[in-house]
């Protein structure tokens, strides 16, 4: 009796435990610049209906809403300690969910001439660089973190897509062209880590 009495206070404590775990994480992840991050995501309805619609304008300064919000979770992150692994997913993630939903609306309408072999590139790109996400992830234990040349690269395509919105030529191509070449070089440095990751688990496991 006792010891069944016993048995079952420690799985009431697990419970416990496993329970605290769980709010904790919870609480740490259900911020403020998370909670702006995804609502970034819902500024694509609004963005969607204008471009079907023809108001090109309107579309942009939804896009621009949603770039502010980035920013702002960004600056509130910072400020107030709240970074998480959950916010370094979630903001970049949001970023290419609208970008690349964008361009491919842009490639399926007729009145848009964003080229299509850029818009594979991007998509090809992206798929990438989730994957190599996910491969840091569960090497390292640890979510990578964007650098200097990724922000600089997604900037770049953010204005191009506008720019192909707005139909600003030449400006919409010469903006591609920049962009084209921040992402090879921020392409390169993401390679670079992914190898330098490969090469140090190497080197561990030979014991080196």
């Amino acid at each position: 009796m006792v010891l069944s009495t016993k048995v079952r206070f420690n799985v009431s404590l697990k419970k416990l435990h496993l329970l605290s775990r769980v709010m904790n994480m919870t609480s740490k992840n259900w911020t403020i610049p998370n909670m702006l991050s995804i609502v970034r995501l819902f500024f694509l309805v609004p963005i969607l209906l204008h471009l079907a619609a023809g108001h090109r304008t309107a579309a942009v300064l939804w896009m621009l809403g949603g770039a502010l919000t980035d920013s702002l979770d960004g600056l509130i992150a910072r400020r107030f300690n709240q970074c998480s692994d959950l916010g370094r997913i979630l903001d970049p993630l949001m970023d290419k969910i609208t970008v690349v939903t964008v361009v491919i609306y842009m490639i399926i309408s007729p009145g848009y001439f964003f080229p299509l072999w850029y818009a594979v590139f991007m998509i090809l790109r992206e798929l990438m660089l989730l994957l190599g996400g996910l491969w840091v992830m569960h090497r390292r234990s640890r979510v990578p973190e964007s650098n200097r040349a990724g922000k600089n690269s997604a900037f770049a395509n953010g204005l191009t897509v506008i720019l192909f919105v707005l139909n600003w030529q030449p400006y919409a191509w010469i903006a591609l062209i920049g962009a084209l070449i921040l992402t090879f070089i921020s392409t390169a440095g993401y390679i670079r880590n992914c190898l330098s990751t490969l090469s140090a688990e190497t080197e561990k496991k030979a014991g080196i």
